[in-house]
């Protein structure tokens, strides 16, 4: 099978980037030069690179032998020779791995490669191409995106634009030439109409697109064996068991275990020694799993993903749900998932869950499913009192208010005071379940929530020395820890750090070259911050949605005040999300901001938004412009997927990001 190799080239904040990602969208596979060059900085395979950099530029490494960047540009900025030299080793050990990777995605069955490399020309890649092209804009766009994308000054990123080639040279080496001045989304058009017309003329048409085309209707029956019938059958018979017993994504965890450790699947444990073949699964908080078979090639060389929703359309209980109405006593619900609101009254349903008790002790509750269970029921109108409902488009006629649950009418005996119905709930919900929602139980809660902030506080304020004895990952796990663990058994792990903390000694010196303030979306993943500290910027402080700021202070219960009526308020109050729009507490979001970098002694901020949080993502755009121009911070602005994708990408921006703050350190003198 033969494969289209593209080499695509072009300078700094032209937009590269959209052209790679609809190469990914066909299938094709990357072999991004710059990561190649870290790659092998890092890894055995480039063993013979660093070995020689190191005999011809000794005094770039340290003494424990790694590569000191910042030491090997002086050595070979302004001096022609040295860079020669310099691009004659990387040049050579870069196109030998690019070699073997090709090799290997022709191996693979690969149709579409595509090798991105700024010296793609002078490296001599550009002869492993059966095609080459450039991705050119003007230079006022192009400063523009390198000062939003790196948070950088207009006269640095006209200083990195103009550093580097003409356009002129990129039209007399390349193929074609494709300019990016507009939009993302035009260009992204003309990516991928640039693609297609590029991959139709490089091969001819299969039998099997003839046939495509030419397309002859069959019914799908026609098509099966008896032996695939027979298969079919028994699928189809063991998903129906998984179904029934995987109502909730608890439950769907739950048998997904039970069947991955069948198929010798084994937990994952810190610490783990892997092996290709080895099977192993994580679960995550008890409502999602994932399942991982350990290949024998390089994660770099691409990994075959599967995911799948473990959720389904429900009903969810608000929280303090149970309410009594008429002499009726309710549950609450609110609708997760686009439901068909018609469909779910007047019909038996289950209850499906888990309670966490005031002790921290959990318990699965399943009622409905037994033949001998009491039925649960969403009462509707009888057809006629429902005259003027049944006048009403199906989406109108049922509104998502009136889904509550029928839960009880038997009231408490020998009690005359009111709601007596809800007090028999309650009775019985404590006496089977142990659920108690009394003030004295909530003033527990509070309390032992209180003891645990104030302990993450002391671990906190060691961020704030000026050489801080405790990292942002290390910081980053503990706090998560103390939110997802019960209060009682996370205490005294947490009291026993603090108390290691205060004779911890920290390094005589710092491996962090700046330190900085982590803001944006909700970030439950220690790893980002582990990828931020890897670039040389120690994140010493982090106010993210109910992240390690938020989540630490305590709950304040004022005189007279109900304790859920403070929780209530508690995290209303401490949320400060995005979500609240109003001028003046935008205003002291940014001043809140900017007062935690001042205190943690931060020489800048990183805000970073997940996808599709809208909120956050406005937030950053007036980031990026508030707290450089009004509070003198530089900010590094990030737009991420949930997970660490594109940690490339991330990494590249994350260390011009230290570099511009260093810059900025030594334009201040200190």
């Amino acid at each position: 099978m033969s494969m289209l190799v593209i080499g695509i080239t072009g300078p700094t904040g032209c937009g590269k980037t959209t052209l790679l990602q609809a190469v990914q969208q066909r299938g094709g596979y990357i072999v991004d030069c710059d990561a190649l060059y870290y790659e092998l900085l890092a890894s055995e395979e480039g063993a013979d690179l660093r070995r020689e950099l190191q005999t011809a530029f000794p005094a770039a490494f340290d003494a424990d032998g790694r590569l000191r960047r910042k030491a090997l540009g002086q050595l070979v900025f302004g001096d022609q020779a040295r860079m020669a030299q310099l691009n004659e080793i990387v040049f050579f050990h870069i196109g030998r791995a690019v070699r073997a990777r090709l090799v290997q995605a022709k191996r693979d069955g690969r149709q579409l490669l595509a090798i991105d490399a700024i010296n793609l020309f002078e490296s001599g890649l550009a002869g492993l191409c059966d095609t080459t092209v450039g991705v050119l804009c003007d230079r006022e766009t192009r400063i523009r995106r390198i000062m939003a994308r790196d948070s950088l000054t207009r006269d640095y990123a006209a200083l990195r634009v103009d550093a580097q080639k003409p356009d002129s040279f990129y039209a007399d080496h390349c193929d074609t030439i494709l300019q990016n001045a507009g939009t993302r989304e035009s260009f992204a058009r003309a990516a991928d109409q640039y693609l297609t017309n590029t991959v139709k003329g490089a091969f001819p048409m299969t039998k099997q697109e003839r046939e495509a085309l030419l397309y002859q209707p069959k019914h799908g029956r026609d098509r099966l064996t008896p032996a695939d019938e027979a298969a079919m059958q028994t699928y189809c018979e063991a998903y129906k068991a998984f179904l029934d017993r995987s109502k909730t994504e608890r439950e769907c965890v739950v048998s997904a275990v039970e069947l991955a450790e069948q198929a010798g699947f084994r937990a994952l444990q810190d610490g783990m020694a892997l092996q290709p073949g080895d099977k192993v699964y994580s679960v995550n908080r008890g409502k999602s799993i994932l399942l991982a078979v350990i290949g024998s090639k390089s994660l770099a060389e691409g990994a075959n993903i599967g995911a799948a929703h473990t959720d389904a359309p429900r009903l969810d209980f608000k929280p303090n749900p149970l309410y009594e109405d008429a002499e009726l006593a309710y549950f609450k619900t609110h609708h997760y998932g686009g439901i068909r609101k018609y469909q779910w009254v007047t019909v038996p349903l289950e209850l499906h869950g888990k309670v966490v008790r005031a002790d921290g002790s959990e318990i699965f509750v399943k009622i409905g499913a037994d033949p001998a269970d009491p039925q649960f029921v969403i009462n509707d109108l009888l057809p006629h009192l429902g005259r003027e409902q049944g006048k009403k488009p199906l989406n109108e006629a049922i509104p998502s208010e009136s889904l509550n649950i029928l839960i009880g009418s038997w009231p408490e005996p020998d009690d005359d005071g009111p709601d007596r119905v809800k007090l028999a709930i309650m009775r019985i919900l404590h006496e089977k379940y142990g659920i108690d929602i009394s003030d004295e139980a909530l003033m527990k809660a509070i309390e032992l929530h209180n003891e645990v902030s104030a302990v993450i506080n002391e671990i906190g304020d060691y961020r704030k020395l000026d050489n801080p004895t405790i990292t942002g990952y290390e910081f980053h796990v503990i706090q998560l820890c103390s939110q997802v663990c019960p209060k009682d058994l996370i205490l005294p792990m947490l009291k026993e750090t603090a108390k290691e903390l205060k004779t911890r000694k920290p390094d005589k010196k710092s491996p962090f070259r700046c330190k900085v303030v982590l803001a944006g979306s909700e970030n439950d993943d220690p790893e980002f911050t582990k990828l931020i500290e890897g670039c040389g910027a120690e994140v010493v402080c982090d106010r993210y949605c109910y992240g390690a700021v938020e989540s630490r202070m305590p709950i304040e219960v004022k005189d007279g005040e109900k304790p859920l009526t403070a929780i209530a308020r508690h995290y209303l109050e401490t949320s400060n999300c995005p979500r609240f729009m109003p001028q003046d507490i935008m205003r002291e979001r940014k001043q809140r901001l900017a007062d935690l970098a001042k205190e943690y002694h931060a020489d800048g901020i990183i805000v970073a938004s997940n996808k599709f949080c809208e909120y956050w993502s406005y937030e950053r755009t007036i980031d990026t412009i508030v707290l450089p121009r009004d509070f003198g911070y530089p900010v590094c602005s990030i737009e991420k997927e949930y997970i660490n994708s594109a940690s490339g990408q991330l990494r590249t921006r994350f260390q011009a990001f230290v570099e511009s703050i260093e810059i900025k350190k030594i334009q201040e003198g200190k």
